[in-house]
């Protein structure tokens, strides 16, 4: 079975392609997002302009084989699931996927992980592999405010 050993959350990254080797920058381990609408829980996703990397130890006889793989948000209170999905396939040992962005569907402090499974089965797996964050949201406030602000000074 696939088993992703490493998950990290950066601002950006770099792939060299003469060593084949990821450098990640600005790890992110507390993340403010500034939208225009109110966030409602189980309402609403947020997405942030963030990298999430994987990283994955492949079985030979799952060479090239296609599995789903998804973000989970766990908390103290439960574990809730990003609506997209991503691809796994691979025909090498390890494996590793870039997602470009992330779907916020949970704020505070918790987990970052990723379930798995095979593309024609129904039943999802978690991998122990975690990210600590602290997700916060706020409104941002209307430009029409801080020049209101700057003309009161």
């Amino acid at each position: 079975m696939p088993d992703c050993y490493f998950i990290a959350v950066t601002r950006s990254s770099s792939l060299d392609r003469d060593t084949n080797t990821w450098s990640l920058f600005t790890l992110v381990e507390n993340l403010n997002i500034q939208g225009d609408f109110a966030y409602e829980e189980d309402e609403a996703t947020v997405f942030s302009f963030v990298e999430l990397h994987t990283f994955w130890l492949i079985e030979p006889h799952e060479f090239d084989k296609e599995f789903q793989i998804r973000v989970v948000f766990v908390t103290e209170q439960g574990k809730k699931s990003s609506k997209n999905t991503y691809l796994l396939k691979s025909n090498k040992l390890r494996h590793r996927i870039r997602i470009n962005g992330l779907e916020v569907v949970h704020l505070g402090k918790l987990k970052l992980q990723i379930e798995w499974k095979a593309d024609n089965k129904p039943k999802w797996k978690m991998c122990s592999a975690f990210w600590p964050m602290e997700i916060s949201y706020e409104v941002r406030k209307p430009e029409g405010d801080k020049k209101q602000k700057q003309l009161d000074l």
